[in-house]
């Protein structure tokens, strides 16, 4: 009778565990899926700020658009109005495949590698956007100057301040970005290492 009583114990000791590792698992994968949103809320957040900021140029430039006479600033605008509507479509786009993706439903050696290529789309859209910003950089400024009535070369130091200045700034800040979103997307890929490893 005792042995039957320690062996009836003992089973309900390991369902006990059985169920108390199951509620740390499901515990532990929702707070890794909270840290690994609150972490893609960084990126998203940043990206919807320039989002908001394509946006408000191009309503300008299209407000102000009958203020420039020439046809080839004219052509210039139009680019740049497009650029400012793409520009957005390729952020979210980018952002879209890390966002889906679930921490739950996959194990987890293939959520890594499925994050890995979700990053790896992210990077190579976000080198798109680059490019297209540096377009933009070029076309924005001499549709700026023909909507406030001036010639490039007519504004001081247009060609040895104001470019190189924006030129700096938005390498600059090309930079600064890149690396933060590079730092976030680290993290969170450590993390999901971190949890294939438990």
């Amino acid at each position: 009778m005792e042995l039957e009583d320690m062996q009836n114990t003992w089973q309900e000791m390991s369902k006990k565990i059985d169920k108390q590792e199951i509620l740390t698992n499901q515990f532990i994968e929702k707070m890794t899926h909270k840290k690994y949103k609150s972490k893609l809320n960084k990126i998203g957040n940043s990206e919807y700020v320039g989002i908001l900021t394509c946006y408000a140029g191009a309503a300008y430039l299209i407000i102000n658009f009958r203020k420039i006479d020439e046809f080839i600033f004219q052509l210039l605008c139009i680019i740049t109005i497009l650029l400012l509507f793409v520009l957005p479509i390729i952020s979210l786009k980018s952002l879209k495949g890390l966002k889906t993706l679930s921490i739950h439903t996959a194990q987890y050696s293939e959520t890594i590698r499925k994050y890995m290529q979700h990053k790896m789309k992210f990077y190579k859209l976000q080198r798109i956007n680059l490019i297209l910003a540096f377009l933009l950089l070029i076309t924005i400024l001499p549709v700026l100057a023909s909507i406030y009535g001036k010639e490039i070369n007519s504004i001081t130091n247009f060609w040895t301040i104001i470019v190189p200045a924006c030129l700096v700034f938005f390498a600059g800040f090309s930079f600064i970005t890149w690396r933060y979103y590079s730092k976030i997307l680290k993290n969170v890929e450590n993390e999901l290492a971190e949890l294939n490893n438990n």
